[in-house]
């Protein structure tokens, strides 16, 4: 049967048992038809069905895809052009396949608070501020998370107490500045994702009101059958889904790749060209069309929906239609690259005339001016926002004509012919769009708290701790350069020497140091725990080690998404939860040590450098930073021979060998420990 297919528009009128239909268009086929409705009161109400009709265009029951992603069937038969929140999308959004987003808040909030913001309010005001910076919650006691009404000198008192043994908090106006820049910066990406939404959760607010008080209700009075959660149901439109008609978009697909790859190679790039050129990021995976597979799912997801958000907050509540993100324009990086790169350049933004592209570019993108300029901006108008009395504005003021002089992408090169091992090191942007893409859902923040509670004493002094995140498996077999679990602990020991651990904190060399530890490699934890109680190992530290190691970690032996080694019923979500657990682990020590040819512990580093960390000085360092030649590892053993020559070249000049094997290096590091014997 071949129908024809057309838009009729007919005008329905109710009254008593009788009904009359005048159909402008005719024909058999089908169609989508607008109507006016009314009731017996005389009440009128716009509504939206769906035809399908022969000559006598009989109006019958229909089933149309969901809008979700997962392409579920819904029933039509009462689909209505809603009379309430949803009034102002149009038919073809509601009507359309979109990718849509998982719900951010609880229920009983989800339709007066779907953003979890207060709307209706700056977002740097207090209240909301707190919720942004809030969802990231892998940052818990720390400096991105405190000191949010800095308005008066009990800060300056707070902050003078917080330092602590053994450290120093920086000067309190550089530190403030530095954590207002990156909260400006955090917001600043939030709003220029939410933008669209947030006016358009004004419309359906303002809506939902005159709905609800047409019924004598309130929000308060929020039941779950209120017209605006019946239409949304309808639409299957969650309450964290908006049409963004405005806005214009650059899509991309999320890489089956490790956290610290996507995070770094593929994420960071994705949102500074989307910033610089005012276009919306959408991610995507887990799209079939026309019964071929247009898009995989994420393969560190194992929930309904085989995407980023099994795990992660949405990065935007922007939700496209499944033929925009499939017909979206592919463009070459090269057409755009000198619009981001020229800070200046008054040229038009390349395709500013087409709604949607497609993002394809890998290589990093270092700081531009034009980025630098736009998030001033942004950070600048969220500012005049506020109330003028605001006594927080002088120091937002200073934080954000700091934005315009940010890193400019300076990489730490670490030493010799190695490549530079610390991509965007002092970059404040990517600083802070590592927190907000790593903002966890609600449920699994709850699930990363209960862990962090159950493994974290609650008198932990991280002054007192060193944080010790070891790579092994495929990054040794295949790629870098490792060391012994014995020559991680040795550098422990120097690292708490180095500071001045001994003489300041009470007990001296019966001190008691906390060594955080977390492995993708349990073996190397285990590793660690055992020399923690060996005598011959312990006596020549200069502290008695207390290893504290991330209990919900499943050590899937693999940094390789697609070789995960899962046990217990483990799922890769489980691999999501427990890469978080870690990261939000090591966030509790006074000085991180980490191998930078792993993009892991880059992330770590950035988390720690964008104030998530509980000390503001631990800003991560890179074993190829140190200036001993045994912990300056080669990133790329294989493809780079050169690097491991030397470093035995400079190995046995350190010893006064004429030659020395790495493992004989990291034997002979103890023997000079001898001194520090209990």
């Amino acid at each position: 049967i071949i129908y024809n297919i057309y838009i009729s528009h007919t005008s329905f009128h109710h009254g008593g048992d009788s009904s009359r239909r005048e159909q402008v268009i005719g024909g058999g086929g089908i169609g989508l038809a607008t109507q006016r409705e009314s009731n017996s009161q005389g009440q009128q109400g716009d509504g939206v069905y769906l035809l399908v009709s022969d000559d006598n265009a009989k109006l019958e029951p229909v089933t149309l895809h969901s809008t979700g992603i997962d392409d579920k069937v819904v029933n039509r038969s009462d689909a209505q052009r809603p009379s309430s929140c949803l009034s102002t999308a149009s038919t073809e959004w509601l009507c359309a396949r979109r990718y849509s987003n998982v719900n951010v808040v609880p229920q009983e909030d989800e339709i007066q608070f779907p953003l979890m913001i207060d709307h209706r309010r700056p977002l740097l005001e207090s209240s909301n501020l707190r919720i942004l910076v809030g969802q990231q919650s892998l940052c818990r006691d720390s400096p991105f998370q405190s000191f949010l009404d800095n308005d008066d000198n009990n800060s300056k008192q707070q902050h003078d107490t917080t330092r602590g043994e053994g450290g120093g908090g920086g000067d309190y106006d550089d530190v403030m500045i530095h954590n207002w820049r990156i909260r400006l910066i955090y917001v600043s990406i939030f709003y220029h994702q939410h933008r669209d939404a947030i006016l358009e959760m004004r419309e359906r607010e303002e809506l939902m009101q005159a709905s609800l008080q047409q019924r004598g209700m309130t929000v308060g009075d929020y039941i779950d059958d209120n017209d605006c959660s019946i239409e949304m149901r309808r639409h299957n439109v969650s309450t964290f889904d908006f049409e963004c008609a405005n806005s214009k978009f650059l899509v991309a697909e999320v890489r089956s790749v490790g956290i610290g790859s996507l995070l770094i190679w593929d994420m960071t790039n994705m949102i500074m060209a989307a910033f610089a050129m005012n276009r919306t990021l959408v991610l995507y995976n887990n799209i079939e069309t026309n019964g071929r597979i247009f898009s995989p799912p994420w393969k560190l997801s194992s929930c309904d929906r085989k995407d980023l958000q099994c795990s992660f907050q949405p990065i935007t509540a922007c939700s496209l239609t499944i033929s925009d993100i499939i017909e979206a324009k592919d463009v070459k990086f090269e057409d755009y690259r000198n619009f981001l790169y020229n800070r200046n350049s008054n040229e038009p933004i390349p395709h500013d005339d087409t709604k949607v592209i497609r993002f394809n570019n890998r290589a990093p993108i270092p700081v531009m001016g034009r980025l630098l300029k736009a998030i001033h901006a942004t950070a600048s108008n969220l500012i005049n926002a506020l109330d003028p009395n605001d006594r927080r504005i002088p120091l937002m003021r200073k934080a954000a004509a700091s934005i315009l002089e940010d890193g400019r992408g300076k990489t730490s090169k670490g030493n010799d012919n190695r490549k530079p091992s610390f991509i965007h090191a002092e970059f404040d942007f990517v600083h802070a769009f590592i927190m907000y893409a790593l903002r966890p859902t609600l449920s699994k923040g709850e699930e990363l708290e209960k862990f962090y509670e159950r493994d974290v004493p609650s008198n932990l002094n991280s002054t007192r701790t060193l944080g010790l995140p070891i790579r092994g498996s495929d990054k040794c077999n295949q790629e870098s350069e490792c060391l012994q679990p014995s020559t991680y602990m040795r550098l422990m020991g120097k690292i708490w020497s180095e500071r001045g651990l001994t003489e300041t904190v009470v007990g001296g060399k019966n001190a008691v140091a906390n060594i955080l530890v977390t492995s993708e490699a349990e073996e190397l934890v285990d590793a660690i725990y055992s020399i923690a109680s060996n005598d011959t190992y312990t006596l020549k530290l200069p502290f008695r080690p207390n290893i504290i190691s991330n209990s919900n970690d499943i050590h899937q032996r693999n940094g390789n998404v697609d070789r995960p080694r899962l046990q217990n019923g483990a799922q890769a979500d489980d691999i999501v939860t427990s890469i978080l657990s870690s990261f939000k682990l090591q966030m509790k020590a006074g000085l991180t040590v980490g191998n930078c040819c792993s993009n892991f512990h880059q992330i770590i580093f950035h988390l720690l450098r964008g104030g998530c960390g509980v000390e503001p000085t631990n800003r991560g360092m890179c074993l190829q930073d140190r200036n001993e030649s045994i912990y300056q590892l080669c990133c790329d053993k294989g493809s780079s021979p050169i690097c491991p020559r030397e470093r035995l070249a400079r190995l046995a000049e350190e010893f006064n060998r004429t030659s020395i094997t790495v493992e004989e290096a990291e034997s002979e590091i103890w023997e000079e420990w001898k001194s520090f014997q209990r």
